[in-house]
């Protein structure tokens, strides 16, 4: 008899476990399904997200309008971000192997554009060539220190504005402008600098006021 009821109470404590099994089976199947559906939607968003980033970019970006630029191509995929840093939006990509027009480094991100996209690269991403490594030498501190001395090399990498500056030190302190207005008579010639979130007053080829 205590033979037979151990049997029954055996049987049912592995029927317990195999329900408990096949319960935590069944759980881990609709986890690995949420899963799949969390990750489909936030690819969705990133591809909205960098879809309005590009949207306000174009609107506002006019950064390459009468530059020169230099053409190069993507040595892998780039993204493209619409500030020369890691913290800015992605406004898109770039394939591999794509011709680009380079105008610009800034603090280790090459401005460029592609059709109608624009904005700011890694310097992994691109070929660099004998043009793109004069204009990226030009940004190098020592180079900007042989050039003008430590104390405006100073300004200049930490991006700053001051009174007296050149036009030359301007765009490599702040980089270039959206727009240049240049109006002219008998005091000379004055230029209005038109950046996104500030304007520079120059006569005859110095900083004389700013806004921000």
């Amino acid at each position: 008899m205590k033979k037979k009821i151990f049997t029954i109470l055996m049987f049912m404590h592995l029927n317990v476990l195999f329900c408990q099994n096949k319960e935590v089976e069944i759980l881990e199947k609709i986890k690995e399904e949420l899963v799949i559906k969390k990750n489909q939607i936030n690819d969705s968003i990133k591809k909205i997200d960098i879809k309005i980033n590009y949207l306000n970019s174009k609107n506002e970006n006019k950064i390459t309008e009468n530059l020169i630029f230099i053409e190069t191509t993507t040595r892998s995929d780039a993204k493209i971000r619409n500030k020369a840093a890691s913290f800015g939006d992605i406004i898109g990509d770039i394939p591999k192997g794509q011709k680009v027009k380079v105008y610009d480094f800034v603090d280790s991100y090459w401005l460029i554009e592609k059709d109608s996209l624009k904005g700011y690269t890694s310097e992994m991403y691109l070929f660099e060539n004998y043009e793109m490594k004069k204009l990226k030498k030009k940004h190098d501190k020592n180079e900007i220190t042989k050039k003008y001395g430590e104390s405006i090399a100073n300004k200049i990498l930490n991006h700053r504005v001051w009174i007296g500056m050149t036009p030359d030190m301007a765009r490599l302190s702040i980089g270039n402008p959206l727009k240049i207005s240049k109006s002219t008579g008998t005091w000379g010639v004055h230029e209005q600098w038109i950046y996104k979130n500030k304007y520079l007053y120059f006569e005859k080829g110095k900083l004389t006021s700013w806004q921000d």
